[in-house]
């Protein structure tokens, strides 16, 4: 009977010794896996935090813009953007140029060429034209390739980083003013000799329309815009035909070739002569969203001319203007833009898994614990009993 009274002491004993490690055990790995999870929160929180950017006013010839200092917690780009503070809309249509990959830490004096367009914008030029505004904004290199890969991921790679949480959160950005030597805004330019036009009331076919005279200073087009133009329409939206290039100096009785179709009734057209910003011979207004081959201005805004126009009838397709416009009226096929990439595929990030089960297992470690603690005493006790 004592053998057996103390078998059982001991059983019990070391039941109890037991069950105490494991549930210190338990304890030890569910803490250190808080632990872990709150200390990648904090990191997380502090990466959100970490970030700056200081864009500064400047006066530049167009072909390149400086940063003064950005400040990285992880490596990334910097893009320059002209649709305005925190408008990641459209980036697409707005993105100018990119940096090369900045590594994490603080940079100064970070120089980014206009003519580096990052991938899959369709903005693609050489060099500012316009004197205004613009944005430069903090993204990731967020698989580490070096390469900006935003836009053509379907901005599910390389996201901007954001500063601050909640209804504060807002993307990591700052804006100058940016004067374009000689550019329009410039109070420093020499101003551009005065271009004039005239545009009479005429009868058309909806194929061409005649331009009586138009005096270029400095070479260039002649655009004519349908009567939306006059309501405040989108110039690269109204633009109907466009000439072929003409030198500097005054020219008479000019042929404007139309987009079949864009007049199907009579109605009100207006003549504007334009500048060849990039000495290409090419009008590229249009497809460069407006940042190249600007209209002629005076005083008084951009010099035009209207004219009421009587349609006929209606002809065959002539001209496409969303695509160049060479002296001789061809049609060229756009091609992609030096250092555009396609797009690639991505896959899931391996890492997201282990985040969401970490802040799983932290937001439930309580319960994860004490179930843990009941299995081990139950499951020992009716060991017990059955020896």
């Amino acid at each position: 009977m004592n053998m057996t009274s103390n078998d059982g002491k001991w059983r019990r004993t070391i039941w109890i010794f037991t069950c105490l490690c494991i549930c210190l055990l338990a304890v030890g790995v569910l803490s250190a896996t808080v632990f872990i999870g709150l200390s990648s929160t904090e990191a997380t929180a502090q990466s959100q935090s970490n970030q700056s950017i200081v864009f500064e006013n400047q006066t530049t010839n167009g072909s390149q813009v400086t940063v003064r200092s950005v400040t990285l917690p992880s490596s990334g780009f910097i893009v320059l953007d002209s649709s305005g503070p925190g408008e990641e809309g459209v980036l697409e249509e707005s993105a100018i140029a990119v940096s090369q990959r900045l590594p994490a830490g603080t940079h100064r004096n970070v120089t980014i060429s206009v003519n580096r367009s990052p991938p899959g914008g369709v903005v693609n030029q050489t060099t500012l034209n316009n004197t205004g505004t613009y944005e430069a904004l903090l993204y990731h290199d967020s698989n580490n390739n070096s390469r900006f890969e935003f836009i053509t991921s379907g901005r599910s790679t390389d996201r901007p980083f954001i500063v601050g949480t909640g209804s504060n959160a807002h993307l990591a950005s700052d804006g100058a003013r940016i004067i374009v030597e000689g550019s329009r805004g410039d109070p420093n330019a020499t101003p551009t000799p005065t271009a004039s036009i005239q545009f009479t009331d005429q009868h058309t076919t909806g194929s061409t329309v005649t331009i009586r005279s138009v005096t270029l200073p400095q070479g260039g087009f002649i655009a004519v815009h349908n009567q939306s133009y006059l309501y405040g329409g989108d110039p690269t939206q109204t633009a109907i035909g466009i000439s072929r290039y003409l030198p500097a100096g005054t020219h008479q009785n000019v042929s404007v070739t139309l987009v079949n179709g864009s007049i199907q009734q009579s109605q009100t057209l207006v003549a504007i002569p334009s500048q060849d910003t990039d000495n290409n011979q090419t009008y590229d207004y249009v497809r460069s969203d407006g940042f190249r081959d600007v209209p002629y201005t005076d005083n008084n805004g951009a010099v035009t001319d209207r004219a009421a126009v009587t349609v006929a009838s209606s002809t065959t397709p002539t001209v496409d203007l969303s695509s160049p416009i060479t002296p001789a009226t061809t049609t060229d096929t756009p091609q992609p833009a030096a250092g555009t990439d396609t797009v690639r595929s991505s896959t899931g990030d391996a890492g997201g898994s282990e985040k969401s089960a970490t802040q799983w297992l932290t937001g439930n470690w309580i319960i994860i614990l004490v179930a843990i603690i009941v299995i081990v005493v139950v499951g020992s006790y009716l060991l017990v009993r059955q020896a």
